[in-house]
């Protein structure tokens, strides 16, 4: 059971594991693909892609429970109900990432341009982190039972786990045919842009690196060179720019110095009092939560040098 749940570690999303889904993964050969898809909206990565990770995770943790109530061996069994946890874990912290920019910034800037069709969105996320509470503590429960009651817990947790992700499942493909085709009629890709600058800016600095790892393999290469070049665009503040483009760089080749907007051919940002980029890179990143908490400010009062939405 350990290696069922545990090969696919949080934070990347294994080739062999995740097979199943990706064997047809072009675009309208999937039913979750069946949605409005315009290529080039930056708004894809925060609704299409973040949405097909969260379903992939969904199938790597539905695999480890079947596999829990196939154990029998009580070492191995609580191996990987510690793996499941920490794998919940991290689908609960990117599930609440992706469900706070929506409710503190998406949610209010389509109501602006489209009255009254929101509301019912955030009253999903809040049943939604409930589950997720009462899955977290069925799987503490669990790990702390044994015998015939961690038996009983184990069964008890599967059927939770079936509930969260009929829920989650529904409410990605709700927004899809609702919200999604919203905001590609109505934002422009320059205020979608800066809906994905601040989406990266409600994650922890300590938890960005491991966020996109396991989320880049969703997006191919060539748009998260495109998306580069997008946010580059329109964040205006240097070290919120220079932070946000090297994140969202495709692995492999740098970005030229088009596509990342201030980088040189090297990939790596100047510094700016002819520093180390070593130490440049580390004052950006204890500057940075000020940055992005800056960044993340009602549209209304938006910080200096920020456009707001809408602008």
């Amino acid at each position: 059971m350990a290696a069922a749940v545990a090969t696919s570690h949080v934070g990347s999303r294994d080739a062999a594991t995740l097979q199943p889904t990706q064997q047809a993964g072009s675009p309208g050969k999937r039913a979750r693909d069946a949605v409005p898809f315009e290529a080039g909206a930056p708004v894809n990565f925060v609704y299409l892609h973040v949405h097909n990770a969260i379903r992939d995770e969904l199938l790597v943790l539905e695999a480890g429970v079947k596999e829990l109530l196939r154990q029998r061996q009580p070492e191995q069994l609580q191996e990987g109900l510690a793996a499941l946890r920490e794998r919940y874990t991290f689908l609960e912290r990117v599930y609440k990432y992706h469900s706070s920019v929506e409710d503190e910034v998406v949610y209010p800037a389509l109501d602006s341009k489209v009255k009254n069709v929101t509301l019912a969105y955030t009253v999903e996320h809040e049943d939604e982190e409930r589950l997720f509470e009462q899955l977290a503590q069925l799987l503490n429960e669990a790990l702390a039972s044994s015998g015939a009651q961690q038996a009983q817990v184990v069964q008890q947790l599967a059927c939770k786990v079936e509930e969260i992700h009929t829920t989650l499942r529904k409410h990605l493909a709700k927004e899809e045919e609702q919200l999604f085709p919203l905001l590609l009629r109505h934002f422009t890709h320059a205020e979608q842009a800066r809906l994905v600058a601040q989406f990266l800016c409600t994650i922890p600095l300590a938890s960005v690196a491991t966020v996109l790892a396991w989320l880049k393999p969703s997006v191919p290469p060539a748009e998260q060179a495109q998306l580069c070049r997008q946010v580059g665009e329109v964040v205006e503040d240097q070290l919120l720019r220079q932070l946000l483009v090297g994140w969202l760089a495709p692995s492999g080749p740098a970005p030229t110095a088009q596509e990342a907007g201030t980088r040189d051919s090297s990939g790596v940002y100047p510094a700016a009092d002819g520093g180390s980029p070593a130490a440049q890179q580390q004052q950006e990143e204890e500057d940075y939560p000020s940055v992005a908490a800056a960044y993340l400010q009602p549209a209304e009062s938006p910080p200096a040098g920020i456009q707001s939405l809408g602008s």
